[in-house]
């Protein structure tokens, strides 16, 4: 099983497709859900180190299809991936704000405003004063 041997594992039946299974490995993460061949494989769910959690599809022990991964300060990942590597995805702040590195219309040089204060409707009298 090689570096990441699993230290414990519980469930029914032997490892047919659709079986629910908890594996626990060495490293502390942890993964619920159906296995193939003794590896993640289906749907699923793997707590990473640091309290990231991976709700998704797995195929052959990666992360592969749609999945989700969310983050301690609330904050999610919402992707698609291919035998492990990201093939395309969106950020969501826990606030349900989507991250986007063009177009950004919050906190700018003119606006320096947050999301979820403008959302809120929250105005300035006058334009606030930028300190350099």
């Amino acid at each position: 099983r090689g570096p990441r041997q699993v230290a414990m594992e519980k469930g029914k039946g032997t490892s047919l497709e659709g079986i629910e299974y908890i594996l626990k490995e060495l490293n502390g993460e942890t993964y619920k859900g159906a296995k193939k061949n003794g590896r993640p494989h289906g749907q699923g769910t793997k707590e990473l180190e640091g309290g990231i959690v991976y709700k998704g599809t797995f195929e052959d022990g990666f992360f592969h299809g749609n999945g989700t991964m969310e983050f301690p300060d609330g904050g999610k990942f919402v992707g698609i991936w291919s035998k492990g590597k990201l093939c395309q995805g969106k950020y969501f702040f826990k606030d349900k704000l989507e991250y986007s590195s063009k177009e950004w219309k919050y906190c700018t040089l003119e606006d320096r405003r947050f999301w979820d204060e403008i959302q809120k409707g929250l105005k300035f009298e006058k334009a606030p004063r930028i300190h350099p």
